[in-house]
């Protein structure tokens, strides 16, 4: 008898902290907290011209800038690391209220973003909700009152909300990325923008890097000139090892210096090192196409794939390949726009596109 009640006065004491807390259930063994009206996740894009040159925010970590000397996106700690948790019920209601409240398809412009705002939080009954609002060349009503409102919350004054929307030109990459027409090859920095499509959108995530925008401009510029050569089927065609040889030492001589041979890791390939930039591509003959791990084009890939031994149990690496301008031989896991040109034959391949 005195055990049955010791249980139930146990569980009658349970049963009231349950009461008392109000935010917590028993799940499978162990006690979970239920979120309520809280913010999990803000970030905004204000396009608006700063000083700072600070564009987009995600509440409550982090804000993004720009890294001249690299000509990266970097993404910087917020000074005071604030807890959603402790956010006043007032400040999470208009945050809330205001982004639900923005019409969708803000602005009839097709070319500059002018705002963005992901919204995750868990409403009133815990349940997780989503909202996505951006809008292009205008900003909705009240666009400033809620941008200093949140200023205020992260406790820095972050992000601008009045004034000229940015818009991404020559001058604006040149001051933030420290890139010029200079580098860009057979282009300018508006040729770039315009062909990219360029908007503020992109320079708002960690690890962004000018650089690679600038060489995509350029590979896709070039790629006509690479895509007969692109493996849309298998193709075999014999050839010696005299011919094997000499096309080698040709291609490393269009290369330039750098490039050496060493033992290869792969069957049927040959690899090739860059002592000075530590780069690596491997070369095989078509011939033996068959006894290389092959992937036909399908399930998305336009092109086939070749696996490459990861030297781990049951591993491999995918990469893709091209073929030469005679179907002899592949050059492998090389993503060099410059390399693959001269692989193919510049001139061979232009000549050949001209005529078709």
């Amino acid at each position: 008898m005195f055990m049955k009640k010791v249980v139930l006065l146990f569980i009658c004491t349970i049963g009231l902290m349950l009461i008392m807390s109000g935010c917590e259930i028993f799940d499978g063994g162990s006690f979970d907290k239920i979120t309520t009206n809280q913010i999990s996740k803000l970030e905004i894009i204000s396009a608006v011209e700063n000083e700072q040159n600070i564009y987009c925010i995600n509440y409550p970590y982090s804000f993004y800038t720009f890294n001249n000397e690299k000509g990266t996106v970097v993404r910087n700690e917020m000074m005071f690391q604030i807890d959603t948790e402790n956010l006043l019920e007032e400040d999470f209601i208009y945050i809330r209220d205001y982004v639900l409240g923005i019409p969708e398809n803000t602005g009839d412009g097709v070319d500059n973003i002018s705002f963005r705002v992901i919204l995750e939080y868990y409403d009133e009954n815990g349940k997780a909700q989503s909202v996505y609002v951006s809008g292009k060349d205008t900003l909705p009503e009240g666009w400033n009152e809620f941008i200093e409102y949140v200023n205020f919350v992260c406790g820095e004054d972050y992000l601008t909300g009045e004034g000229d929307i940015l818009e991404i030109t020559p001058e604006f990459l040149t001051e933030v990325f420290g890139v010029t027409d200079e580098d860009v090859k057979e282009g300018t920095l508006a040729d770039v923008i315009e062909q990219n499509e360029l908007t503020i959108r992109d320079f708002t995530s960690s690890g962004y890097n000018i650089r690679s925008e600038i060489n995509k401009y350029y590979s896709d510029l070039k790629e006509p000139l690479i895509a007969p050569y692109r493996p849309t089927d298998l193709v075999s065609v014999g050839s010696t090892e005299a011919e094997y040889d000499a096309f080698i030492a040709e291609y490393l001589s269009k290369l330039g210096e750098g490039w050496v041979e060493k033992d290869s890791d792969q069957e049927y390939l040959r690899c090739f090192h860059n002592v000075q930039t530590d780069d690596y591509f491997y070369i095989g003959r078509s011939a033996d196409i068959n006894e290389l791990d092959m992937e036909l084009p399908g399930g998305g890939d336009d092109y086939c794939i070749i696996y490459l031994d990861a030297h781990m149990e049951d591993m491999t690496i995918s990469t893709d390949y091209i073929y030469s301008a005679d179907f002899k031989f592949i050059l492998v896991d090389c993503r060099d726009t410059d390399m693959m040109l001269a692989f193919v034959g510049e001139d061979d391949a232009t000549s050949d596109v001209q005529e078709n």
